[in-house]
């Protein structure tokens, strides 16, 4: 009996360890631990006209800034019509623009550009309608330098690999590798996987013709991106709060890891730069973006990280350069000539700054 006893109050002890070890590893992911010291905007100045700009794309050969915007404070019970890809020449007063070409019920997320050898450009963007099934949709973009822009719809994809899919970044005009924030469809196992953060979230790579996963275990999988050689593949872990960079095969889209950058932030979409630098939009609070998606009132927190990467292109350091509450939970952030752009898919503008050096 008295054995029987001691392996009661030994399992027992375990259990509750382990409870309190996931209890204060979601606290921490949610950013409750987290200090937030202001880094100021500089030149700070509001791009209104688009509401829920939760990621942005710049084409610097036409000057043309292409917006994804839904409001996601009203998406999906109450989708807003206002809801597209929206054009902004940089540089210029004209409001920003509402492209036509995309079908009814189009409600984007992530977008990327990819402008080809013979000149053109293609736009792929992620769509969720408000009932049914997730996809990617690709346009072919028209005079994008002038003022007859036009969206074309090529295609649009859909599959059972894309369940949540958040981040997107073309490889060429047809194929693209995307990031799962979640595996699980519905129902409990949906629920414990975000309550417990676990490590179910993938990328998926689309070869022209079939989906499949190329990189999985990540936790909240968000924002994409690949290195100017196409060496190198970036992910975002929105509760794994870390930069995950791995080797790409530029031949089979086969990934392997090589290295994760922590960064004390809940991070969203990522650009790279020019310079092939990286920048990356997170909320360091999540559980102040929850509150600020029902009270528009009460701002979550921004903030944007410039990520440096070494000769090979793999990040190394990050430096804060935002943050602040003049934007709400940001989830996009670009250098666009001089200045940073950051969009939020819960604030009604995008905010533009000088550009940190």
């Amino acid at each position: 009996m008295r054995r029987t006893r001691r392996l009661a109050i030994v399992f027992s002890a375990v259990v509750l360890v382990g409870v309190v070890a996931l209890v204060l590893r979601g606290l921490d992911a949610m950013g409750v631990f987290t200090d937030v010291a202001p880094v100021a905007c500089g030149e700070a100045s509001p791009i209104r006209g688009v509401a829920g700009a939760g990621a942005m794309q710049y084409d610097a050969t036409s000057n043309a800034l292409f917006v994804s915007a839904t409001d996601a404070r009203v998406w999906p019970a109450h989708p807003s019509a206002k809801d597209g890809i929206y054009l902004i020449r940089p540089g210029d007063a004209a409001a920003p623009l509402r492209l036509p070409g995309t079908s009814a019920g189009f409600h984007p997320f992530g977008i990327t550009l990819f402008r080809a050898s013979d000149g053109s450009l293609t736009l792929m963007a992620i769509t969720r309608p408000a009932n049914g099934n997730p996809a990617i949709d690709i346009f072919d973009v028209s005079d994008a330098a002038t003022a007859k822009i036009a969206l074309h719809e090529r295609e649009s994809i859909a599959g059972d690999l894309l369940v949540s899919p958040a981040g997107i970044v073309a490889v060429d005009k047809g194929r693209f590798y995307a990031t799962n924030e979640h595996t699980s469809r519905a129902g409990v196992w949906l629920m414990l996987e975000r309550i417990l953060m676990l490590a179910r979230a993938n990328v998926v790579y689309f070869d022209g013709a079939d989906f499949r996963a190329v990189a999985q275990d990540l936790r909240a999988a968000s924002g994409i991106g690949v290195s100017a050689d196409g060496a190198h593949l970036y992910v975002a872990e929105t509760t794994g709060r870390e930069i995950r960079t791995f080797a790409r095969n530029i031949f089979s889209g086969d990934l392997g890891p090589v290295s994760a950058l922590p960064i004390a932030s809940g991070l969203a979409q990522l650009d790279v730069g020019a310079q092939g630098e990286l920048f990356v939009a997170g909320a360091p609070k999540l559980i102040d973006a929850l509150v600020y998606r029902r009270d528009p009132a009460k701002p979550a927190a921004s903030q944007v990280y410039r990520v440096a990467v070494d000769a090979r292109g793999i990040p190394v350091s990050a430096k804060l350069v935002y943050a602040g509450t003049d934007i709400g939970a940001a989830d996009a952030a670009l250098p666009v000539r001089d200045r940073l752009l950051i969009g939020s898919g819960l604030d009604t503008k995008i905010l533009s700054c000088a550009l940190p050096q």
